[in-house]
Order: C-alpha cells, then structure tokens, then sequence
C-alpha cells in the first residue's frame, strides 16, 4: 500500500473517489491517494486549508479494500503534511451514529458533539410551492460568492461571522450600498450541502430568499444529478431555524439525521 500526492498528472485515476469540485487541482486543497499493491487506487481524501487548520472534505475508501489500514494511512500521511507546513490542527465533522466514532478516536481525534443535522434534497426544495412562488423568481444577482470578494469586503463580513468554516464557492454575502447586510455560508462534504450559518443584519427572512436562490444554481452547476442532492441545515440544541422552517412550508418537510460530531486534533 503506497500514499501519493493527487497532482494534475495523476488524477485522473482517483477521479471517481472525489466529487465534481476535487477532481481538478486547486489552490488551497490538498489531495491523498493510496494505492494498493497491484497499483489499483483503493482510497483518496480531500482537504480544504482554512487559516492554520485543515479542514478534510472527504474521505473515501472502496469497500473492498476496508479495514485494511487505508483510512489510517491516509489520516497519517496528511497529518504529516500538515505537521510539516505549519498546520496546527485537522478537523473533520460526521454523524454521531456512523463508524467514524471509532476510527477518529484511535486515531487520536477530540470528538464535540455540537448540533442536529436535518435535510431537505434539492429536488423536494425546488418542487415546492413556496420556492416557485417567492425564490424561483428571484434575481440571484443580488448576492455574491464569497470567493469573489475583495480582502476588506471579506473583513467586513468576518466581523459579523466570526470563525465558521465554509465553502467560499457555494457562500453567499449581500451588501446593501456598499454595507454587508446578510450571508449564507454553506460547508461542503463530499455529496453532503450543509447550510451551517444564516445571518442578516436586517433581521428579515425574506432576505433569505436571495442566498437560496443563488445557492439552487450553484448545485445545479455542481452535481449532474442535483435533484438528489442533500441540502444539510446543521442547528443548535435541536432547534429549527425558524426561517427554514417558514420556508420549508413546515417541520413536515425537514428530515432529521442526527447529532453531528466535530472531530479535532491538534498537531
């Protein structure tokens, strides 16, 4: 079994182990692949670098070659990397009911649950009448990605978020005449669309409306089979946010998933 670097000359091999976004090169994520002794890929992760931490987006070993140490080389190799480039902490986040209880806390993960996961899929989303009504017809062009934003917008939005990781190509921020006025930050795990924060200044859900909006066209450019995409709201003490569910049309259209677990190591 052999740990290699995921490059542009190589990826094309581990491909199928990434979702659409991780299967090209780009700045600021790292890519593992381990090989196995035929010189098959059995297993890749994907990263993302947020600050001093490293965030891992996905981890994914074939079924046939589990259990057999892959995942743990992985883990080990890219905490090396980290280790040797100033990283001081990995991070990585999954349900509390899964197998990854285990594997993380041999591998020396700090585990803090901190919330319930609920999904709508994207499909259910975007039949409902509500959203036909009020989001479909709205202009998207109204909000921006985060990754198009300049140093000092991104300051003027970090004083109203604080420290929440996120995807800066799925994140959506307003401005108002040239204020910040609200933002949906969205973290993106594998085929997993997790909204993991919702904040206006103006304190009216309607504004919501836009960053939906933008955020249905964004996993629709994303994923070939968007309609059966997940779209994750992670809340606090089991509580559903009231804007979700005003838009939602109702609890009934929330599926509860379980409490979610950060795992954290420090380096």
């Amino acid at each position: 079994m052999q740990i290699t670097r995921i490059t542009k000359e190589n990826e094309k091999m581990f491909q199928p182990l990434f979702i659409k976004a991780m299967r090209k090169a780009s700045p600021g994520i790292i890519r593992l692949g381990v090989i196995d002794d035929q010189d098959v890929p059995c297993g890749a992760l994907a990263a993302r670098t947020i600050g001093k931490s490293i965030d891992m987006a996905s981890l994914y070993v074939y079924r046939g070659h589990r259990r057999q140490g892959a995942g743990t080389a992985l883990i080990g190799a890219l905490e090396e990397l980290a280790s040797d480039t100033g990283y001081i902490t990995l991070n990585a986040e999954f349900l509390e009911g899964e197998d990854a209880v285990g594997f993380y806390k041999a591998m020396g993960f700090e585990l803090f649950p901190y919330g319930e996961q609920y999904y709508i899929t994207l499909g259910e989303f975007t039949r409902s009448p509500l959203y036909k009504r009020f989001i479909g017809s709205r202009n998207p062009d109204k909000v921006r990605l985060m990754s198009s934003l300049s140093s000092a917008e991104l300051k003027a939005v970090s004083s109203h978020i604080g420290n929440v990781g996120y995807d800066p190509q799925l994140s959506t921020v307003r401005f108002v005449k040239g204020e910040y006025s609200s933002c949906l930050l969205i973290r993106r795990i594998g085929r997993n669309i997790s909204v993991v924060w919702l904040n206006s200044v103006l304190g009216i859900p309607t504004e919501l409306l836009y960053h939906m909006n933008a955020a249905v066209k964004s996993i629709r450019a994303e994923f070939e089979d968007a309609d059966d995409v997940p779209i994750r709201m992670i809340f606090e003490k089991s509580k559903i946010h009231e804007s979700f569910v005003r838009l939602l049309g109702g609890n009934q259209h929330i599926h509860r998933e379980g409490s979610l677990i950060d795992a954290i190591k420090l380096l």
